[in-house]
């Protein structure tokens, strides 16, 4: 996840300490920006015109570019929010985490309405979708970590659970999933660890990955039913089955860089490590992962319990370290979506012919990371420029 390289270094994600980010989010509703794509207008004014009654956030950055794909890429704001994470929930409602101001948002991406959930005395770091438009929070501070559900109006309706290790970091920029078996599965960052929460019986369960002092990066659902993660600092990828069975392979050589950062942020390790970190599962049931310093999207095929193949499906076109891709998800155009942190753009690679196309994000973004689908959207966070920003794209395309 962290990168010397970046123009601003995340020491959250090394248990370091906390960078407060700021968050200006806000949304416009979908038939304004049909509107403007059948009309070809950028005009600021009606990116933030009340729509249906409802008057979105204040649109701060505002800018609309027609991309040669048919896209639209725009850029909202609304005040600071400290964005620590985001997710979707059943009901295509996006939340984000603001961690320092202790707050959890809720942004309705159609009609623009936001709803704050203050969490007095507490940190929230990661958002995992639950069941029916609930979601669970991991909580920073104070220590012990612990876990919460919350329902879209604010209340707390499970937890809270404590999680064993203290000082663990539980699951930052998505590093959560629920699990085929219904229980909630997140990244313990400091520690090396996966933690499981079992929603019968409140029990977080602790598991340790096979290679110690590296860091347990993000968190996928598989096609298998086991649950799969990206571990940088060992340049693995592994799965964990619903029972607590770590498996890990190393990533082939041919995915390594010259140079690459190590788990500290502070020397390189030379020629053998490619540091994976976003990953995904794609709609044709393979999985996929973003190889930071080899610049790659690769393509992860599960094989029962024998080694997964791994190969590679695209080069990212700007460079590495003048890219440092991140995140990755599958968009509304069932096509893989991914950003870049330091050259501050969104690429999307097509599963059809492997093509990769690049947008840059308009000016004033400066370092995308997390990367979320909700209805025909791609929204991204960018938390140097306190800003979420969104892409629609044609279905289909």
């Amino acid at each position: 996840m962290g990168s010397p390289i970046r123009r601003r270094r995340r020491k959250d994600e090394r248990g370091q300490g906390i960078l407060e980010y700021g968050l200006i989010a806000g949304a416009v509703a979908l038939v304004v920006i049909a509107v403007l794509q059948l009309v070809g207008g950028n005009s600021k004014n009606a990116l933030c015109a009340t729509t249906n009654g409802v008057t979105p956030l204040t649109c701060v950055t505002g800018t609309t570019q027609v991309a040669a794909s048919g896209a639209t890429f725009t850029g909202f704001g609304a005040g600071q929010m400290s964005l620590r994470s985001m997710t979707v929930d059943t009901n295509s409602k996006i939340w984000f985490a603001e961690y320092p101001s202790q707050k959890v948002g809720v942004l309705d991406p159609v009609s623009g309405q936001q709803t704050t959930i203050s969490l007095p005395n507490d940190g929230p770091a990661g958002l995992i979708a639950g069941p029916s438009a609930t979601v669970y929070v991991t909580l920073q501070q104070p220590d012990p970590n612990r876990i919460i559900q919350l329902n879209e109006s604010g209340n707390i309706i499970g937890g809270p659970w404590t999680i064993p290790n203290t000082g663990a970091t539980p699951a930052g920029a998505g590093d959560g999933v629920m699990g085929s078996d219904g229980n909630i599965w997140f990244t313990e960052f400091s520690v090396a660890k996966i933690g499981m929460l079992n929603i019968s019986t409140g029990v977080v369960t602790n598991y340790s990955v096979q290679t110690n002092g590296t860091n347990v990066v993000q968190l996928s659902n598989g096609p298998d039913g086991n649950v799969w993660f990206t571990d940088n600092c060992a340049n693995k990828v592994g799965n964990i089955t619903p029972s607590g069975v770590i498996t890990e392979w190393s990533i082939p050589a041919g995915f390594a860089a010259a140079a690459a950062p190590d788990c500290n942020g502070q020397v390189h390790y030379t020629g053998s490590t490619s540091y994976p970190v976003g990953i995904v599962l794609g709609p044709d049931k393979s999985l996929y992962v973003v190889v930071r310093t080899s610049n790659q999207i690769m393509r992860v095929v599960p094989n029962g319990g024998l080694a997964p193949t791994m190969t590679s499906l695209a080069t990212i076109p700007t460079p590495f370290p003048s890219s440092n891709a991140t995140r990755i998800t599958v968009g509304p155009d069932a096509n893989l979506w991914f950003t870049e942190w330091t050259a501050s753009k969104v690429g999307r690679v097509s599963l059809g012919d492997q093509s990769v196309t690049e947008w840059q994000a308009p000016t004033g973004f400066d370092c995308l990371e997390s990367i979320v689908t909700a209805g025909r959207n791609v929204y991204y966070a960018d938390p140097c420029a306190d800003t979420i920003g969104h892409m629609q794209t044609p279905l289909g395309t």
